[in-house]
């Protein structure tokens, strides 16, 4: 649950990725691709160059051209990952997200095979 967390460290990794960590420890890598085209502020972040350019400002990630994100969605997204996986850091949870999610339709219960 999100108490009002800042974030505390960001670090550009790859295209679009980046690693977060708030400053009560919870961490994890969160990729940005589905943000790139929510909205007119976000279409400049096309541009890696710009993309790479975040800073933390008010307790969240944010770009020169104005975008931003609120800290509680990226908070609570790496406390309930679709892939979540733990490392042994004073318990701390390590997320890798993944926010281009694919849900798959249950198969009717007469073709269940345990």
């Amino acid at each position: 649950m999100w108490n009002l967390n800042d974030l505390i460290k960001i670090k550009y990794l790859r295209p679009y990725i980046y690693f977060v960590e708030f400053d009560d420890r919870a961490k994890g890598e969160v990729d940005l691709r589905y943000i790139l085209d929510k909205g007119p502020v976000f279409k400049p972040l096309h541009n890696i160059k710009l993309f790479r350019s975040a800073k933390i400002q008010g307790g969240t990630i944010a770009w020169p051209n104005g975008a931003d994100l609120a800290p509680e969605t990226i908070y609570e997204a790496i406390q309930k990952p679709p892939n979540k996986s733990f490392e042994a850091d004073a318990g701390a949870p390590t997320a890798r997200l993944n926010f281009n999610v694919q849900f798959v339709e249950k198969p009717p219960s007469d073709h269940f095979t345990p």
